[in-house]
């Protein structure tokens, strides 16, 4: 029997959250082994250091997204759509924002690497 369009959805949005933790994660073990290299260096260690929060801090919008779409997902099957539309809309938000620190750490990662 084929998936519904909302159980296709539901997978859709769980591999991009998967993907987006991955990511993050991905980029402070990068990060975090290319700087420990690094000695002698502060200011590209400096701005190594902003990246790793910016990946930590995609890394908490990524689980929280994750979070609010299990909260989400309980207020749909308990029938309360008002809820339920902000709960899904604040979880989009969270994964954009996810994403969005996952490009500034890694233009800010680059960026170090121009200084060596």
């Amino acid at each position: 029997m084929p998936d519904t369009s909302q159980e296709s959805s539901v997978k859709f949005a769980l591999i991009g959250l998967k993907s987006l933790i991955l990511l993050n994660g991905g980029g402070v073990l990068a990060v975090l082994t290319f700087a420990g290299n690094l000695k002698g260096r502060s200011a590209v260690v400096s701005m190594m250091a902003l990246s790793v929060e910016l990946f930590v801090w995609g890394l908490i919008a990524a689980m929280f997204c994750i979070l609010l779409s299990y909260a989400a997902q309980e207020l749909e099957t308990q029938n309360k759509e008002k809820g339920f539309q902000s709960l899904r809309a604040i979880a989009v938000i969270t994964s954009l924002s996810s994403l969005t620190m996952f490009s500034l750490a890694a233009i800010g990662a680059a960026q170090a690497l121009k200084l060596l």
